[in-house]
């Protein structure tokens, strides 16, 4: 870089001044990135001050070049560099921007106004024209930078991340995979599942499902950590995800709210399940969580988060073997009369009200009174034994989850 000062004003060259000129400019500009990154440089604990006048050089110096009264032949690329490292620095993009604009609009605008005056003579048209093709030139450059930094970056920690949620996810060892990488590892977990229903299709129009599966990946990797303040862990499909979300102090209302934040994120209800497990325990817990999750969904269960305690009856009594079995041969006399199971089910869901059932399924109370009597004639059990009540219950459940 070029020094901007110290300098005899008598021997100066037109390029000298010119270049004289434009490094004033660098005090104030420094002085405001310096304002507009001081929260981040408080929230990381780093030193941007370096990078500061780093950045505002080598803008300047892009300046100068363009004008020609500075020979730097990599100026572009010690920009994009000093964007780059911003970038890495948690800078947004914005305040980079902002700082470019602000010397535009403040001394520096005037010697680039000066300078395109005396390049294009005295026609003030392509003069201003001039002025704002050089500050567009140079945000490009700055933006492309960014943009390619952080791509890179965002890369680099998705193949980290996913690399750790698999381990974790199978049962191996993570804690070397978590410090190549500096991520965090937790003692304990929420093993969060959730299954979402269909977004508003206008958000998603004629994207590829792959897209669809990475946009969604990213708003809960990005957007769900930042308002949570963690780091957290996910594997996303279209409609299904898992996620891993360390444990520092949740409580039940907020794995409730957790629930509704990634339907906002996604644009779609969710339907949840959850279960708190140790980092060697995730495996397990996880293809509990899932199988819960595809219970609550056969179900019908509206979206909301649900816990084993929630539907512990429900899981045991459709685990897969002879009891399940000998529970669907319970309602075997009723699979020629789907109307009979399809009244019994929705008898159940409204509490055995005959007029709540009847509006429902639009019928008259009395028709649902004869087919009651009739799944009793046929299965031989009687609706109003306590006993024979909950048999039917439980056989209704083993069949939702025959295959």
């Amino acid at each position: 870089m070029v020094a901007y000062s110290g300098i005899d004003v008598g021997s100066l060259s037109f390029e000298q001044i010119q270049l004289r000129r434009i490094g004033a400019s660098a005090p104030a500009l420094t002085s405001y990135l310096t304002g507009c990154v001081a929260a981040v440089q408080a929230a990381r604990g780093d030193d941007l001050s370096e990078w500061t006048s780093d950045f505002v050089r080598t803008c300047l110096d892009q300046v100068a070049v363009t004008f020609g009264v500075l020979n730097a032949p990599h100026s572009q690329r010690r920009l994009s560099e000093a964007t780059a490292a911003m970038a890495r620095h948690g800078v947004a993009l914005d305040s980079l921007i902002r700082t470019v604009v602000e010397g535009f609009e403040a001394d520096l605008g005037v010697v680039v106004d000066d300078l395109c005056r005396y390049v294009h003579g005295a026609d003030p048209d392509r003069a201003g024209l001039s002025t704002v093709k050089i500050l567009g030139e140079i945000t490009e450059l700055i933006g492309r930078a960014f943009v390619r930094e952080i791509r890179a970056l965002t890369s680099a920690y998705d193949a980290s991340a996913n690399e750790l949620t698999a381990a974790l996810l199978a049962g191996r060892p993570a804690d070397a995979i978590a410090r190549e990488y500096g991520i965090e590892l937790y003692e304990r977990y929420f093993v969060f599942a959730f299954s979402c229903g269909a977004s508003d299709p206008e958000i998603y129009a004629g994207l590829d499902s792959a897209v669809v599966t990475r946009t969604r990946k990213l708003r809960i990797e990005t957007d769900l950590s930042a308002a949570l303040g963690l780091t957290l862990l996910a594997t996303v499909g279209v409609d299904t995800g898992t996620i891993l979300v360390p444990d520092s102090g949740l409580d039940g209302e907020d794995l409730d709210k957790l629930s509704s934040q990634v339907s906002h994120l996604l644009h779609a209800p969710v339907i949840a399940t959850v279960e708190h497990a140790a980092t060697a325990e995730i495996p397990g817990a996880a293809r509990r969580v899932h199988e819960l999750l595809t219970m609550a969904i056969r179900l019908g269960r509206v979206p909301a988060v649900y816990r084993m305690e929630d539907l512990a009856m429900e899981y045991q009594l459709t685990r897969p073997g002879p009891a399940r079995d000998a529970l669907e041969a319970v309602l075997a006399p009723l699979d020629d009369r789907p109307d009979l199971r399809q009244t019994l089910t929705c008898h159940f869901d409204t509490g055995l009200r005959r007029n709540r059932t009847a509006k429902l399924l639009h019928i008259h109370p009395n028709t649902v009174d004869y087919r009651m009597r009739a799944v009793m004639k046929l299965t031989g059990l009687d609706l109003f034994d306590s006993s024979d009540l909950w048999l039917l219950r439980s056989a209704l459940l083993a069949r939702a989850f025959r295959r």
